[in-house]
């Protein structure tokens, strides 16, 4: 996954990930209240891999903001658990899945940018459900179909 090899191959930027006696919210680009980790910053890093599906044991994520590296495989329907999860940032990456229907039980969520990566099928009526959503970035990608009806409904 993107945790692996922390401080080696291609992460321009890496102190304190993959050291177990670091405390978390010292590594960089994590941000935290108190000693929950609430943002993950790290775009144009150099990251390689996939998205860990332990990213849901970071019940108090707020932002995740991966842009701009080389992670790809899948979007994980995990981050969909994650309750105060309000901004996804994960363009220009090597993602080549559909966005996952869960996410569309995501009501948290405000900001979603999955811009320029290589996503593919149908747009997810069920993203109709995210309420609060002020931004959805999803060009340069291979959706094909059309705009769902549920997404003017909301």
């Amino acid at each position: 996954d993107a945790g692996d090899g922390a401080g080696e191959g291609g992460w321009l930027l890496s102190s304190g990930w993959g050291v177990h006696s670091v405390d978390e919210c010292a590594w960089y680009g994590a941000e935290c209240v108190g000693k929950d980790i609430t943002g993950i910053v790290l775009p144009d890093n150099g990251l390689r891999g996939t998205l860990p599906p332990e990213l849901v044991l970071l019940t108090s994520l707020r932002l995740l903001d991966l842009n701009s590296n080389g992670i790809g495989g899948t979007l994980i329907s995990e981050l969909a658990r994650l309750p105060d999860l309000r901004e996804v940032r994960l363009a220009d990456n090597e993602f080549v899945s559909t966005i996952p229907a869960e996410w569309g039980d995501k009501g948290s969520a405000r900001r979603l940018d999955l811009s320029g990566n290589d996503l593919t099928g149908f747009l997810p009526p069920d993203m109709a459900m995210l309420m609060d959503l002020e931004a959805l970035v999803l060009s340069d990608n291979g959706f094909t179909g059309t705009i769902p009806g549920e997404w003017g409904a909301s």
